[in-house]
């Protein structure tokens, strides 16, 4: 009755956190330009632990953290345990231009999430977190003098906002000691709002202008994710780790409205409902990771998209290949340690780089970073308080472009509890 008790409590407070984590509205979550192409910003890779070292996942196994990313991770798990993930953080942000400077800053829900064991050669988790974040205001002013001389300034302002979010359910298989296989369900919900206004001169002659462009995503796909396991000693092995997410098309809701507007009164200019169909493209992530058992992870991803067939909205242009290029290291001094703390911290760090997917105003948009942070863990338990902070820069100001440079933090608790046993009194 008690376990009972216990999945249903967990059960309603994740659909509680659904609902309120991930606002499908909300601008809150970026600030930058480069949101306007596509569906926004990336989601973070991983949770605060792998987004630590550098977001490597793919050959990543851990007792005591989730691994959504490669599903096939999940049978590290103790076949006994519960464990529940839930982050926050939020970011800093510089952007810089031929124009100017601007700072934003933002702080939210990141993820929540939670596995268990199904079977001792099966483990299962559930989870919701962000996939993509819009957010950007951007100002332009009528620079044609004939305008000018016979309207007067005219404003030109683009703004969007939303998200789109992915709840996933994912489950691990140990088919061999060496070989893991696994798969994950996701799917993604959400809406993104983009509107266009022209702005006139405080005069009866001319109406603003203002068009909005909305998007509502709802969308199921399917990720497979395999582990192999080569030990080179008693506490010493290798993971080998490999994921697929294939190409995908989907149908989009488009909803586009135009309206004139001034001094708060407005008429309906234009509606009109459409269903685009779009193509986001396969992605294949391969890693290998060596470990020393209770003390040492050090690893490298490559994660391969191939946007040659892929198709956006709100982006007309010629997509390249991209590549991510993800380090990362785990160092723990002396987790049993019965002196000093310290040596029971983990200690992380790890460096990224991501390639383009398109060029604009012929110029690559590259992405690059370092990160670092730790785990902080509670006493008697595998429960822990986990850090990580990302610094990176995209982008430059050549060509009228934006260099954005950034710092993410993100803090998870990961509540770590054994559920599954019968305790027996003599």
């Amino acid at each position: 009755m008690l376990k009972t008790n216990r999945f249903i409590a967990f059960a309603v407070f994740f659909l509680v956190v659904c609902q309120a984590a991930f606002p499908q509205n909300s601008s809150t979550n970026t600030f930058s330009p480069y949101s306007i192409f596509g569906l926004g910003d990336p989601g973070p890779k991983g949770f605060t632990r792998s987004r630590a070292m550098g977001g490597i996942n793919t050959g990543i196994r851990s007792s005591s953290s989730i691994n959504f990313e490669n599903p096939a991770a999940l049978t590290e798990q103790d076949s006994l345990s519960f464990m529940l993930d839930f982050g926050f953080g939020g970011y800093a942000q510089n952007l810089s231009s031929s124009e100017g400077n601007a700072s934003n800053s933002s702080f939210n829900i990141q993820h929540f999430a939670f596995s268990f064991p199904v079977t001792k050669w099966c483990a299962a988790s559930m989870g919701v977190l962000p996939y993509s974040n819009v957010g950007y205001k951007m100002f332009n002013r009528e620079m044609d003098p004939v305008k000018l001389s016979t309207i007067g300034n005219i404003n030109y302002i683009n703004e969007g906002e939303g998200g789109i979010s992915k709840m996933f359910i994912a489950a691990g298989f140990k088919v061999l000691p060496y070989l893991h296989l696994g798969a994950t369900m996701n799917y993604y919900f959400g809406n993104i709002t983009r509107t266009s206004s022209i702005i006139y001169p405080t005069q009866a002659l001319y109406l603003d202008m203002i068009s909005e462009n909305k998007l509502s995503i709802s969308h199921v796909n399917i990720k497979l994710g395999a582990q192999v396991i080569k030990n080179l000693d008693d506490d010493k092995s290798m993971v080998f780790g490999i994921t697929y997410e294939p190409e995908r098309k989907t149908t989009l809701l488009q909803e586009l409205y135009t309206r004139a507007e001034k001094s708060g009164r407005y008429d309906t200019v234009s509606y009109s409902k459409n269903h685009p169909k779009i193509t986001l493209p396969s992605t294949l992530s391969m890693g290998v990771t060596y470990n020393q058992k209770d003390k040492l992870n050090a690893g490298m991803d490559v994660i391969y998209q191939d946007w040659s067939n892929a198709s956006l909205p709100t982006f007309s242009g010629n997509f390249n290949h991209s590549a991510s290029f993800r380090v990362g290291v785990e160092y723990t001094p002396s987790r049993f340690d019965l002196k000093s703390y310290l040596k029971h911290i983990s200690y992380r760090a790890g460096a990224y780089y991501t390639s383009p997917i398109a060029k604009i105003n012929n110029t690559q948009i590259n992405d690059y970073g370092i990160t670092f942070g730790a785990g902080l863990p509670f006493k008697n338990t595998k429960s822990s308080l986990n850090l990580s902070v990302e610094t990176g820069q995209r982008g430059s100001k050549t060509n009228n472009l934006i260099k954005e440079n950034y710092t993410l933090f993100s803090v998870s608790l990961i509540f770590y509890d054994f559920w599954f046993f019968k305790p027996k009194f003599n």
